[in-house]
Order: structure tokens, then sequence, then C-alpha cells
């Protein structure tokens, strides 16, 4: 059958017709003219001929449907990664006068584009610690704020991270919609994979209780209300929950 349904209509019909005569000739039917040997030669062919043309038309239908559903299904994703895109987009990121004035940042950043304000508050906060100063209240505030709104969009970023693995794309289409994502998530995956893939990273910081934390990476120490207990921040928030799961399913 796979082979009937790679010929095209117009071979099939001259295939049929070439049998035909050959059968015509063989039964001797140009000769003699008779309507009998007639109906005998042609009726079957004819038959398996609309059969063929039948089962070649509903095989193309099936591709093209096929192909017509998967162009909806790779649509509907890119627009639900457009969305996303939107919504990160649409999270603000205030930063304080004296932080804006300090490393000449702008008064807002978005959670598609944060990194530039987080490295330099980050950076002057391990100053800060390295030195023994103890107040880092604002910049664990920075921290806080980031990853609280990033919180509130994990379950949508799931939902789409799921779209792709659920998908039946081929591997190309995939890859291109992996791509765009990495890139919509780009400076939230370089914060949480800096303390994940550089231990090197790792430094110490001591409150004012001289209870002491290790932090790696763009991690911040984080005072927990309302008990007043000292944590990781990223562990507190959770906050590589989708930097895992995009590693869990290999989208990095």
């Amino acid at each position: 059958m796979k082979v009937l349904t790679n010929l095209s209509i117009p071979s099939i019909i001259i295939l049929g017709l070439s049998t035909a005569v050959f059968l015509l000739n063989k039964a001797h039917f140009f000769s003699d003219f008779k309507t009998s040997t007639l109906n005998e030669v042609l009726t079957p062919i004819a038959t398996i001929i609309a059969f063929i043309i039948y089962y070649a038309t509903l095989i193309e239908m099936q591709k093209t449907n096929k192909k017509s559903i998967q162009f909806q299904n790779i649509s509907f994703v890119k627009e639900r990664m457009e969305n996303l895109k939107y919504r990160l987009e649409s999270q603000k990121i205030s930063i304080i006068p004296k932080f804006q004035e300090k490393f000449k940042l702008d008064a807002e950043y978005n959670l598609v584009h944060f990194f530039k304000a987080y490295k330099e508050i980050h950076k002057d906060m391990r100053n800060l610690i390295e030195q023994n100063d103890k107040e880092i209240y604002d910049h664990s505030m920075f921290f806080f704020d980031v990853c609280f709104q990033f919180n509130l969009n994990v379950t949508h970023i799931e939902n789409v991270i799921q779209e792709i693995k659920n998908s039946d794309f081929d591997k190309l289409q995939k890859n291109i919609i992996k791509e765009h994502l990495i890139k919509i998530l780009n400076d939230y995956l370089y914060v949480v994979s800096v303390g994940k893939n550089m231990k090197i990273a790792t430094y110490t910081y001591t409150d004012y209780k001289e209870r002491t934390i290790q932090i790696s990476g763009y991690d911040a120490p984080f005072h927990s209300l309302p008990f007043d207990e000292l944590f990781s921040l990223f562990d507190k928030m959770e906050f590589a929950k989708i930097y895992d799961l995009i590693k869990s399913e290999k989208i990095i």
C-alpha cells in the first residue's frame, strides 16, 4: 500500500489502462470486440483503480490534516510563550533611589531583563559582607522582591514547559521553541546556574546574632519572619524550581 500511495493519480490511471489494454489484447477483444470480454476486464480494473485513488486521496488528506494540526499547535505554543514574555515583562522590579544613584540603574526592571541591576546590587552586598558589615537589609529585600514576583509566575511557566514536553513536534521545531523559552528566561537561568555550577562562588554571612550561613552564587541571606530565622533566600523561596524542571526536561 505504501508503494501505491507514492504513485500520482495520473500514473495510477495510466497503469490501469495499460493493464486493461494488455488483458483485452490477450483475450482477443480487438479481433472479436465482444462486449462481455470488455466488461469482464474493465469492471474489476475500474473498481481497483477507484479503490486505489480513494485510498491515496484519504492518506493525502490525513497528511494534510496532520500538518495543519501541527502548524496550529506550533502557533499555539509560540503564542503561549509570547504571553509568558509579556507576563514577565509586566512584572516590575523597583530600584530604590539609593541603588539608582550608586550604580547608575534605571528606576524599574522586569523579570525578563533584570540581571544588570541584580549583578550590581549583589556585588555590593558581597563587598559589605566581606567587610563584616551586617546591614544588608535593602539588598536582601531587592533579591526577595525578584524571587517573590518570579514565584507568582511559576505555575504559568510549568504549564508552558509541559506543553513543549507533550508536543509531537520534530526535533528542529522543538529546539527552536526551547531556544525561545531559554531566551525569555535567560537572566533567571543565569542567576540560578552560577550557584549550582560554580561552587567557587560560595561565601559566608554572619548576622547580628552571630548566626552564620553559607551562600552560593547569586543567592542571598534572608531573615524570615515572624521568628527572625536566617535562611538562604533561594532555598526559602524555592527559586531554583523552574531551573531544575528545565534541566530535568533537557531543555538546557
